[in-house]
């Protein structure tokens, strides 16, 4: 590659650490770019309409599963079993669970099935399957109060879908300014009061700036390497 497109410049130890002298000298920092192309889905206004019986509805965005390293069979079960109490706890809160990227996963589909089952106000958002089934993730945080996220890109994709969010888990430094979830007591803190995220994304969207802005300027980088390689 002849430039590197980064969303924030991670620091000089992180880039020494992580590249070489040389790739460091193509890195250009653009900010957040990753918007989302499509239009609302023709079925939003449907759902929404089918979740408004409930006081809230809450994102859940996780890995439980996807990260082996991190994630033992038994961690997974008590990951599940702990959604399960939230919600035998809070009726009247609709919570949505969303694996990674919407996808199956061979050792959580089975615990999809029975929590949603047990659970009158869990829904599984998953690509193809159920009442979100036809929904991307932007279409599904349309429909939902507040986002709940292990740390990812999601994070940054609900701060600029203007929804209160918090970080599950938080192992991220730049997600530092965020509400952290560790316990069931910070989750139903967060859901009372989402307002709490107000600050902290407020100063990443400050850190990242605005996507419209960062496309023209990646675009501009990409047009000056390729004028300069034409003269």
């Amino acid at each position: 590659a002849d430039r590197i497109l980064l969303w924030t410049n991670p620091g000089p130890e992180m880039l020494s650490q992580t590249m070489t002298e040389a790739a460091r000298a193509k890195v250009r920092e653009v900010g957040f770019v990753k918007a989302n192309p499509l239009s609302p889905h023709h079925d939003t206004e449907r759902v929404r309409a089918e979740l408004s019986g409930f006081r809230k509805r809450v994102l859940i965005c996780h890995k439980f599963g996807q990260e082996k390293r991190r994630f033992s069979t038994e961690m997974l079960a008590g990951a599940y079993a702990w959604i399960g109490e939230l919600a035998d706890r809070h009726a009247d809160v609709l919570f949505v669970l969303r694996g990674h990227r919407g996808r199956g996963h061979d050792q959580r589909d089975a615990l999809d099935r029975a929590t949603e089952q047990a659970h009158p106000n869990v829904i599984i958002s998953k690509q193809g399957k159920g009442l979100l089934g036809s929904t991307n993730m932007h279409d599904v945080m349309e429909v939902c109060d507040s986002v709940i996220s292990h740390p990812s890109t999601v994070v940054l994709d609900a701060i600029y879908e203007d929804r209160p969010v918090a970080v599950l888990n938080n192992t991220d430094d730049l997600l530092n300014g965020l509400p952290n979830i560790n316990s069931a007591e910070d989750l139903e803190a967060f859901i009372e009061h989402p307002e709490v995220s107000e600050s902290g994304m407020a100063a990443l969207r400050s850190d990242y700036g605005e996507i419209d802005r960062n496309l023209d300027r990646a675009a501009e980088v990409i047009e000056e390497h390729m004028l300069s390689r034409m003269s």
